[in-house]
């Protein structure tokens, strides 16, 4: 039996006003976007803005709708959806961003289900910012390379070991930034 790496993408994921919505509060914002951090830290293991809490109903519920479908075919249990809980966060990868390999379920975590909901300005300034999905570990030679395509989100198992590979932004701008949605659902409040 051949193993494989099982994900979830959804392209066309947000209308195109809740795009621009969203490149448009990245921008305005910008200087409330911090430098990113590991639970647990770990130097060098990270680089990346981040806007921590990132609240918006909009995208929560659309990604929250996407349950019913999306945890049978990641092979997860259905859970009491209304039970779970969801946090998230807007990530801001500009020049020489990555995030080393992890998984997102630790034994300081209850999370079981990860998403990257990605977008950017149009035209595409950035190059780079794969997600790695591995299938055990980053030794073991296994993955899936998942390109951060514009207005599409990724679902996968939190105790997936992943990776973003480095992002390149010639401009050094921050709104040419490769620009995430990213979180995680729970079982429990962490």
């Amino acid at each position: 039996m051949s193993e494989f790496i099982n994900y979830l993408r959804i392209e066309n994921f947000l209308k195109q006003e809740s795009v621009t919505r969203l490149i448009s509060f990245c921008n305005k914002n910008e200087a409330k976007f911090a430098k990113a951090e590991m639970i647990p830290p770990s130097e060098g293991s990270r680089k990346s803005l981040v806007y921590y809490n990132y609240k918006d109903s909009i995208i929560q519920n659309r990604i929250t709708s996407t349950l019913p479908m999306a945890l049978p075919r990641l092979n997860l249990p259905i859970a009491n959806i209304g039970g779970l809980t969801m946090d998230m966060q807007l990530t801001a990868s500009g020049d020489g961003s990555f995030l080393a390999p992890h998984p997102d379920k630790t034994e300081l975590t209850k999370h079981f289900l990860s998403f990257v909901y990605y977008f950017s300005a149009t035209p595409k300034m950035f190059s780079g910012g794969k997600l790695l999905l591995h299938l055990r570990s980053p030794e073991d030679g296994c993955f899936v390379e998942v390109e951060p395509k514009n207005n599409s989100l990724i679902l996968f198992d939190s105790k997936l070991w992943h990776e973003v590979l480095p992002v390149r932004v010639p401009s050094q701008q921050f709104i040419h930034s490769r620009f995430t949605v990213n979180g995680w659902f729970s079982n429990q409040v962490i």
